[in-house]
């Protein structure tokens, strides 16, 4: 049977195995995954807006105040 796993759980096991491979790692565990949240977090924020800009230039999307400025039309 195949398992599958999730991308962030593999995510999080590569950033301890290269944690584990620094000269730095005297971290304690709980310290260690709020870092890695923290860059996970951060990431994942700019992964989402560089997407956001891919979807504007092809079309796919339109700017925050023009979607509210079509939404104000429909309720008005």
């Amino acid at each position: 049977m195949t398992t599958h796993v999730p991308s962030e759980t593999l995510e999080f096991h590569q950033f301890i195995t290269e944690y584990l491979k620094s000269d730095a790692a005297d971290m304690s565990p709980e310290n260690l995954l709020k870092q890695w949240r923290e860059q996970y977090e951060r990431q994942k924020t700019i992964d989402d807006i560089q997407q956001g800009h891919r979807d504007y230039a092809d079309g796919k999307a339109e700017l925050v105040s023009e979607a509210f400025d079509d939404i104000r039309r429909q309720i008005a």
